[in-house]
């Protein structure tokens, strides 16, 4: 039987403050930084105005969701909320969940046997990160099928800075947000039912990575079609991005991997079309030596800690 046991209140602490901060930081303050962008011309088409609004919307309700979801666990185990509630209400909570970042219920650290130290939200950022650079840039150098994006209007000139930003948020969180809130409903669904007995691990596995994914990419393109109506890129690259924001979140049990490979992938055609080829390869290259150097750091400080245990 799959063994979801029972959160340790850090876990739970860490969880909390991650939707925290989705909420306060990314579901709310960067709008209006991005609002700030707009400033110059990219208003003045109002079809820019009513896609900008609905990202926001989508954005900010979905962070909402993930906060108090996590907010309903923080209180249950700290201080026994869900036994107040009436047991129809609880019924509903416990089949209803989210995740945020819950490697621990990952296929891999299920195979591992134990909780795999590169899953924490820190290295997993640093891993994606340099993943997203190196497949962004084969991705600008090659122009590979799935390199193209949606964008907004622009009637006016406005600074190449704006324009960058503004092909990423508030684009990006408001898509990935919206398509997790519907991945973590249907796998909270899935982990409750293992929990009840309903079925095995390996069925969890199956649904969660085999057909959540497939469906997920449908979701992507209703939530494009959401925005954009008819104008598509092509139904196939639709799908094909949900089908890998989708697997990638689900594989590892958290929306780190999700929102960084769609906002690498947008960052770097927009800065095909903005900026000197040669400046963007020179600053790709020397972002991936940085940060692997970082994570080199990272898995050197891991395997010294190991050997001294």
């Amino acid at each position: 039987m799959f063994d979801y046991k029972k959160d340790t209140k850090e876990e739970i602490v860490i969880d909390w403050v991650m939707a925290f901060g989705l909420d306060l930081y990314l579901g709310d303050v960067r709008y209006l930084v991005f609002s700030f962008l707009f400033s110059g011309g990219a208003f003045e088409n109002p079809a820019n105005i009513e896609k900008f609004w609905t990202y926001v919307i989508l954005g900010i309700v979905s962070s909402f969701v993930m906060f108090i979801a996590k907010l309903e666990n923080f209180m249950t185990v700290f201080f026994g909320f869900r036994k107040t509630l009436p047991k129809n209400v609880t019924n509903f909570l416990n089949f209803f969940d989210v995740f945020i970042h819950e490697p621990r219920y990952s296929v891999i650290n299920k195979i591992a046997g134990k909780r795999v130290w590169w899953l924490n939200a820190f290295d997993l950022t640093l891993i994606f990160s340099v993943f997203g650079l190196v497949i962004g840039f084969f991705s600008m150098i090659y122009e590979t099928g799935l390199n193209q994006i949606y964008t907004f209007l622009f009637e006016q000139q406005i600074s190449p800075t704006a324009e960058f930003g503004l092909a990423i948020e508030p684009a990006v969180f408001g898509e990935t947000m919206a398509l997790m809130v519907f991945l973590g409903v249907f796998w909270g669904a899935s982990k409750f039912a293992v929990r009840k007995g309903l079925y095995g691990e390996v069925t969890h596995y199956f649904l969660t990575l085999a057909i959540l994914p497939l469906i997920g990419g449908f979701v992507w393109m209703g939530i494009h079609n959401l925005v954009y109506g008819g104008d598509t890129l092509g139904l196939a690259i639709t799908w094909g991005w949900g089908w890998i924001q989708s697997i990638s979140a689900l594989l590892f049990v958290s929306v780190i991997p999700a929102y960084l490979l769609h906002a690498f992938n947008n960052a770097f055609i927009k800065a095909q079309e903005l900026f000197a080829t040669e400046i963007t390869i020179i600053v790709i290259l020397l972002l991936i030596i940085f940060l692997s150097s970082i994570l080199a750091i990272r898995i050197s400080i891991f395997s010294s800690n190991k050997e001294n245990a």
